[in-house]
């Protein structure tokens, strides 16, 4: 009897220790969950929502667009792009939508210019600011929709792109002339093309010509490359522009320019590289990519990215409740800071010479050119 009534004593002691410590355990536990829910809470912020409503995607410059504008808001910004495969009703069914879901700016190509104002007026009854696409909103619109704005590409033609090219390449040319006549040493800079129309047979390189002529610039077509016939075998026609002396390569394609960069500097094709001057003519996201690491000369042109890029600058504004603004170099401002007209842009770099500390009195002047 003695040992049984021990046993009951440990055992109550037992159950006593065991209670306490789940007491203890269920005190610290909410305390951990509470932690825990904060963090979660803190991960889950929703994001800023963009919505764009195009007329259709069957452009790829719209995708280029949408993807600078993600790229230049970062991931706190949520961009969708939504086809509304030319239908207004499907358009205006996405309106609806994305507007009871909430989003902090709608961008709109309107599919049809009749049903623009009741889009507008949707928009409105939620106070969310609108930016039209390839679109300039009228007067009318602008005064009846306080938070409206527009942004399209600025007027452009195939003879103000070539005085861009030209007023670039003869800057160069008067600036850089040693490094850019490094092939051929008789003051004509030589020039090839990649091309997919070809820059003689579409007329443009006779008006190009005359255009670096009159700038104190002489040039020379040292090879002149469609790309439409190479059947995606660019390597030998790049050897062909070494051999005849290219010094300036001007592409169409950014990818072509790419493919180009990296031959070049391939030291199982050029053991000691190919200094050619890579020059794009159509500023995409390649060619924007190009630009910042150095690998072209200069790019220009008015696509998708860059106006996307620009857009970039006015979503940020409205997104703080700010009125947008745009870099002069990017955009200009008409109909009183309500329209953004995106301009051809040029995205040079610049020659850098970087000259010997020490040198010889009798060595002649030696430079290592590079792109910065």
């Amino acid at each position: 009897m003695k040992h049984i009534i021990i046993y009951l004593a440990i055992a109550l002691v037992m159950f006593g220790l065991l209670g306490w410590y789940f007491a203890q355990q269920e005190d610290m536990q909410p305390k951990a969950l509470q932690a825990d829910l904060n963090v979660s809470n803190v991960a889950k912020l929703p994001l800023q929502k963009v919505e764009m409503l195009f007329s259709d995607m069957s452009n790829e410059e719209k995708n280029s667009f949408r993807i600078a504008i993600q790229n230049e808001l970062g991931a706190t910004v949520d961009v969708a792009a939504h086809d509304c495969m030319g239908s207004a009703e499907v358009q205006m069914t996405y309106a609806k939508r994305v507007l009871e879901q909430g989003c902090a700016v709608l961008m709109l190509e309107p599919v049809d210019d009749a049903a623009t104002d009741e889009l507008l007026a949707l928009a409105q009854e939620y106070d969310v600011p609108v930016v039209l696409m390839n679109r300039r909103a009228t007067a009318e619109q602008l005064a009846t929709f306080p938070k409206l704005y527009s942004i399209l590409k600025a007027e452009d033609s195939e003879e103000a792109e070539l005085e861009r090219l030209a007023d670039t390449i003869a800057d160069y040319w008067e600036e850089n002339r040693e490094q850019l006549n490094f092939r051929l040493q008789d003051g004509k800079l030589g020039i090839a093309a990649v091309t997919e129309y070809g820059l003689e047979d579409s007329g443009k390189w006779e008006k190009l010509q005359t255009m670096l002529e009159e700038r104190g610039c002489t040039a020379i077509l040292s090879r002149d490359i469609v790309t439409e016939y190479l059947n995606y075998n660019l390597e030998p026609r790049l050897d062909s522009i070494y051999h005849y002396g290219g010094e300036m390569i001007l592409f169409s394609d950014s990818a072509d320019a790419e493919k180009a960069s990296v031959y070049y500097n391939d030291p199982t094709e050029y053991s000691n590289g190919y200094p050619a001057w890579l020059v794009v003519m159509e500023a995409d996201e390649t060619a924007y990519n190009l630009y910042k690491d150095g690998k072209v000369l200069f790019a220009e042109g008015g696509g998708g990215y860059m106006m996307g890029r620009a857009a970039a600058q006015m979503l940020r504004l409205l997104l703080e409740d700010q009125i947008p603004r745009v870099s002069g170099s990017l955009a200009s401002q008409a109909d009183g800071g309500k329209t953004f007209l995106c301009n051809p842009v040029v995205l040079r770099n610049v020659i850098e010479t970087v000259e010997p500390e020490e040198q010889d009195a009798n060595s002649s002047r030696t430079a290592a050119v590079g792109i910065s």
